[in-house]
């Protein structure tokens, strides 16, 4: 069965291309994604969202490489609510805010009621009074703990990859994917092939041939296939 139009429209506001969610599991109704300058052998965009809330409530929380989950509150989730609430109430809005000095990038998906994709720039604590709703929604998202969080095994990681050679030596490809393949889309391996790979923002510099690559593998949400 085809998924339904709405649910590839929340897909195309999460920045998954290529991947798509299955009509059965809980699609994601908000999304926290924050960035900042890359460090050597990392990279941002392989990191799993900082902060992924579901319809049914479940809630992921990733770090470089590794996911947690947990089951919210209601309270909890109308914190959340009211937060955003009071973000789409700001006056002349646009879809990128500049917080104050530095490069740390939040980008704010919001897919229940009134689609919200708001990317703010810069310091927390530089922030202007106007944006403090922004604020209060970002730390609540980044500052968000709890006895009941557990580790998440993803079931599969989207592999792609560049041309590039960094520094050192580099592993032998072996995916069950071609380097073509994975230059051209996100392609999905069982969490079996990339057992002994670093994952998320930790990259491999990988060997196919007399070519080089940077070899990403983002861990993924309940959901997420080709």
């Amino acid at each position: 069965m085809r998924p339904a139009p709405a649910l590839l429209a929340v897909v195309a506001l999460w920045g998954l291309p290529a991947l798509v969610v299955r009509a059965a599991e809980p699609a994601p109704v908000v999304v926290l994604r924050v960035s900042a300058a890359p460090l050597p052998g990392r990279d941002a965009e392989a990191m799993p969202p900082r902060f992924a809330l579901m319809e049914d409530g479940t809630a992921y929380i990733g770090g470089t490489s590794d996911v947690l989950t947990t089951r919210l509150e209601g309270s909890d989730v109308n914190a959340i609510e009211k937060d955003i609430d009071r973000i789409r109430k700001i006056p002349g809005l646009a879809s990128r805010v500049d917080l104050g000095k530095g490069d740390r990038r939040y980008r704010i998906l919001v897919t229940k009621g009134k689609p919200l994709d708001l990317t703010a720039v810069g310091d927390l604590a530089g922030a202007s009074p106007a944006f403090r709703p922004v604020v209060s929604l970002i730390t609540r998202l980044t500052d968000f703990g709890g006895p009941g969080l557990r580790p998440y095994r993803p079931a599969s990681f989207a592999l792609s990859a560049r041309e590039e050679a960094l520094p050192g030596g580099c592993r032998s490809w072996t995916f069950p994917v071609t380097p073509a393949q994975a230059l051209a889309s996100p392609q999905l391996v069982s969490a079996a092939v990339a057992e002994t790979w670093p994952t998320g923002g930790d990259v491999a510099s990988v060997c196919a041939g007399d070519k080089r690559y940077v070899v990403e593998l983002r861990p993924t949400l309940p959901g997420e296939r080709r």
